[in-house]
C-alpha cells in the first residue's frame, strides 16, 4: 500500500512519545509508586499514560500498511539496519572512552554483534519475529470474512488484554505485551481496521485516545490510594500501563482513527514527512542502545527535573533534540548506504 504522510506522521509522533517513555523511566522521572505521590511526581504518570500508547499504534501501522508474501530483502535491510548501529555505537563508546574496557565481556559482546537474536533491542527482535510470520497472517486474512477475523482477534485478546485488565493478579501467560503473541494481534487489529474499519469509528478518535489515557492514569491513582490506604494490591499499581492492557489499546486505536481524518494537501510537506519518517526506526536504535540509554538522560541532566514541575517543558526539549539528532545520523546513513549501494551495483554492470 502507498505512503500516506498522515500516517507517516502518526509513526514520528509515536516515537517522539517513545523517546518521552525513556525519557521519563531512564531519566528517573518516573517515580516509584511504593511511596506518597506529589503533584509533579503525578504529573509524569499523567504524561506517562499518553505515552505509554506509542508502541502499540507503531505496530497497529504496520498491520494497516502490511501485505503480500514473505520479502527477504526487507528482513535483511532491518536486520543489517540494526547490527549497524548496535556494532557501530560500542565501537565508538569504545574509542571515546564512553565504554570502559572492564565492563566488556563475551555476553555483552554476542549482544553488540547479534542485536537481534538476543534482544538487545526487544522491539527490535519481536518486530523480526513478526516480519516473518507476516506471510503466513495475511493469506489467513484473506480467507477470513469480516465476522470470522472480528470473533478471532477477540478471542485471542480475551486471553492477553480482557483477563489481563480485569483480574488483578499475575498471570502466567501475561508478558505485558512485550511479546509476538502481542504483536500478532496488534498486527491483525490493524489490517481490520483497514478492510473492515467504520467512517464513523473515526469521528470519536481523540476521544477514545484521551478518554483511554485518563482512564490509565485514573485506575493507576485508585490502586495507590488504596495500596496507601491498606497496603493491598502494591504489585498491581501500575497494572495498566502495560502494552496489553484494554485501555492502551484502545488508546492506541483512537489515536490511529483520529490520524485519519488529517489531509495533508500539500505534496512538498508530505514529502518531508515521509522522509523524516524513514528516518524513525533509526531513531530508536541510536537512542535505545544499551550503551547510551540510560546515558543520554544525563547528558541533558534530566535527574535534576526530578519532582519538579519544570520536567514538562525540559522533556519536550530534549525530546525534540533527541529526535532531531538521531535522525540526521540516520539520515545521513541511508544517504551513504545508497551511494555505496548504487557504486557496487554500477561496477557489477560494467
Amino acid at each position: 500500500m502507498k505512503r500516506k504522510a498522515n500516517y507517516e506522521l502518526l509513526r514520528i509522533l509515536a516515537m517522539l512519545m517513545i523517546i518521552g517513555l525513556h525519557y521519563l523511566d531512564k531519566g528517573g522521572i518516573l517515580p516509584k509508586l511504593n511511596t506518597t505521590l506529589s503533584i509533579p511526581e503525578a504529573l509524569a504518570w499523567l504524561v506517562e499514560a499518553f505515552f505509554i500508547m506509542a508502541v502499540n499504534v507503531y505496530v497497529l501501522l504496520s498491520g494497516y500498511f502490511g501485505s503480500g508474501g514473505f520479502r527477504l530483502r526487507k528482513v535483511a535491510k532491518l536486520w543489517g539496519q540494526v547490527a549497524f548501529y548496535s556494532i557501530g555505537i560500542a565501537a565508538l563508546c569504545f574509542v571515546l572512552g564512553i565504554l570502559p574496557v572492564q565492563q566488556l565481556s563475551i555476553y555483552r559482546l554476542f549482544g553488540y554483534v547479534f542485536p537481534v537474536v538476543t534482544n538487545h533491542y526487544w522491539f527490535a527482535t519481536t518486530y523480526v519475529l513478526l516480519l516473518f510470520l507476516m506471510p503466513f497472517l495475511n493469506a489467513g486474512v484473506e480467507r477470513l470474512s469480516e465476522r470470522e477475523l472480528r470473533w478471532g482477534i477477540l478471542g485471542l485478546l480475551l486471553f492477553t488484554c480482557f483477563a489481563k485488565t480485569l483480574i488483578p493478579m499475575q498471570l502466567p501467560t501475561d508478558q505485558k505485551g512485550y511479546d509476538i503473541i502481542w504483536f500478532v494481534i496488534l498486527y491483525l487489529v490493524g489490517v481490520y481496521l483497514r478492510k473492515f474499519g467504520r467512517e464513523a469509528w473515526k469521528r470519536y478518535g481523540w476521544l477514545l485516545f484521551f478518554g483511554s489515557g485518563l482512564l490509565i492514569f485514573l485506575v493507576t491513582m485508585a490502586m495507590h490510594w488504596i495500596w496507601v490506604r491498606t497496603g493491598a494490591l502494591e504489585a498491581f499499581q501500575n497494572y495498566a500501563y502495560s502494552y496489553n492492557h484494554l485501555f492502551c489499546l484502545t488508546g492506541a486505536v483512537g489515536l490511529f482513527m483520529a490520524f485519519d481524518n488529517i489531509r495533508i494537501k500539500s505534496e512538498r510537506w508530505s514529502r518531508l514527512i515521509c522522509e523524516i519518517s524513514g528516518c524513525t526506526f533509526g531513531v530508536y536504535l541510536i537512542h535505545e542502545h544499551m550503551d547510551l540509554r540510560y546515558l543520554w538522560p544525563q547528558w541533558f541532566q534530566t535527574p535534576s527535573m526530578v519532582d519538579r514541575f519544570l520536567f514538562v517543558p525540559h522533556m519536550m526539549m530534549t525530546i525534540l533534540v533527541v529526535f532531531s539528532c538521531c535522525a540526521l545520523i540516520e539520515y545521513l546513513r541511508k544517504r551513504l548506504f545508497a551511494f555505496v549501494g548504487k557504486k557496487l551495483s554500477g561496477n557489477k554492470t560494467v
